[in-house]
């Protein structure tokens, strides 16, 4: 029992004297106040995951939700028109460039390392998995094992000190998947 009367006299000290020399009585001028925002430091593109891309087959489909980007058209916020012309719906997506633009990519990305060293390491630290190798230029094109995460996965890539460059695999806009 004394135990017990120890221990919650322990804890109401605690509380009591914690205002006094837990918080903070001086106020802190807003130029000595030092923050970080990682996100800021590099613009990234961004994949439209909800895009739709279709292969405009030369029936000049049109339909004012529908822009065209090349000799594809695309839906921005796709998911209610998977009816229209199913037939040519690719597995493409949309993504939105820094500078506004919209480009087509197959969901893969780019990424240019400093150190071949540690390309094995980048590799399970992200859970990318490897498609192609570039030696020479330091670079290889991964898949993400889930492409829900695909635009946090990259915008981690890019404030990662050991990558110089990331991006997505741009699909050429004359280009017809197989």
């Amino acid at each position: 029992m004394r135990i017990l009367l120890l221990l919650i006299a322990i804890v109401v000290l605690n509380v009591i004297l914690a205002d006094r020399y837990l918080i903070p009585t001086k106020k802190i001028s807003d130029d000595q106040i030092i923050f970080s925002n990682e996100s800021a430091q590099v613009e990234n593109e961004y994949v439209l995951l909800n895009s739709k891309v279709l292969i405009d087959d030369g029936t000049q489909m049109e339909n004012d939700a529908l822009n065209n980007i090349g000799k594809y058209k695309v839906a921005l916020n796709g998911e209610r028109y998977i009816s229209f012309a199913p037939q040519n719906l690719t597995s493409l997506k949309v993504v939105e460039m820094p500078n506004g633009t919209y480009e087509l990519t197959d969901l893969n990305i780019l990424v240019q390392y400093k150190d071949a060293n540690s390309v094995n390491i980048i590799q399970s630290d992200y859970g990318l998995i490897e498609l192609e190798l570039f030696p020479l230029i330091n670079a290889a094109l991964y898949s993400v094992q889930n492409t829900q995460q695909i635009n946090e996965t990259v915008a981690a890539l890019s404030n990662d000190p050991r990558v110089v460059n990331v991006s997505f695999n741009l699909v050429e806009m004359t280009e017809v998947p197989e």
